[in-house]
């Protein structure tokens, strides 16, 4: 398969049976347990997609939800696939991660399996991935710039 997936999420249970249901399905997983090392696991390793908790401890996830996103459009990329996994959610949450982009909104608890097969579904109808891969190498750029305080934005 060869994609690889990034989790974010505060809960060591979830992280385990998600890593656990992705390896068993042929994906690499890459584990952060709260949103600021998520966003230095994806600068470093440039995942595919991404499912990250709202409600996860330190930069909410949704913000770093809303910054893969926008680095990937800005590079001209095409979109990074990324699912919101929360616990308890209102219309206000749905509607400000479907508004930016949200490929869905995961409700917890969840069946591992069935969200392998959400993602597995998106991926074998997922056009090329030369624009994919020209905004993993963008995010990386702009996290890894963010990260040493040399965001060339600000310049």
């Amino acid at each position: 398969m060869g994609r690889t997936i990034l989790v974010v999420e505060s809960d060591s249970g979830f992280r385990g049976l998600l890593q656990n249901g992705f390896r068993r399905a042929g994906y690499d997983v890459l584990i952060a347990a709260n949103a600021q090392h998520g966003m230095r696991i994806a600068a470093l390793h440039w995942p595919d997609a991404a499912l990250i908790e709202v409600q996860v401890p330190g930069l909410a996830g949704l913000e770093l939800f809303e910054s893969l996103r926008s680095y990937s459009t800005r590079s001209g990329g095409g979109t990074f696939p990324a699912w919101m996994m929360v616990r308890d959610t209102t219309p206000e949450l749905t509607s400000r991660g479907l508004g930016a982009g949200a490929v869905g909104i995961i409700n917890k608890p969840f069946s591992p399996a069935e969200i392998v097969s959400i993602v597995g579904t998106h991926f074998s109808t997922a056009e090329s991935p030369a624009p994919l891969l020209r905004a993993r190498k963008s995010l990386a750029d702009n996290v890894r710039s963010r990260l040493s305080g040399t965001d060339s934005r600000r310049r």
